[in-house]
């Protein structure tokens, strides 16, 4: 286990054998927070609201990626019967968020005006 609770030195060790490629391991989560904490509340309000747009936006591009992988049924070359198992057993999303994020792709796919909306 790694204590990273009082270390501000800004060296943060990592997990034994492991090489810190991806972007939310556990160091790059510990050092985002510290760097969260130093900024302003007025900073840390304006990139949280950045942030929300760019979340918004990866949003809509995961409907419309999730709507055509449907279309083309290619949850069946990952042996899996449907869109939801696909979501749940492969990509690990929960019953609920795999459900709720279908419903949405699907009604993107027939209403695209949808997509904007979601978007702002």
């Amino acid at each position: 286990m790694i204590d990273v609770k009082h270390d501000l030195s800004g060296s943060l060790p990592a997990a034994a054998g492991s090489v810190s490629s991806n972007a939310y391991d556990l160091r790059s989560c510990v050092l985002k927070s510290r760097r969260a904490s130093k900024l302003s509340s007025a900073a840390l309000l304006t990139e949280f609201t950045s942030t929300l747009a760019h979340d918004r936006g990866t949003t809509v591009d995961l409907l419309i990626q999730m709507g055509e992988i449907e279309a083309r049924k290619l949850y069946v070359s990952k042996a899996c019967a449907d869109m939801y198992a696909y979501c749940t057993e492969v990509l690990h999303m929960s019953e609920s968020t795999a459900s709720r994020r279908i419903r949405t792709a699907r009604a993107a796919r027939q209403f695209p005006v949808i997509l904007p909306m979601i978007a702002e």
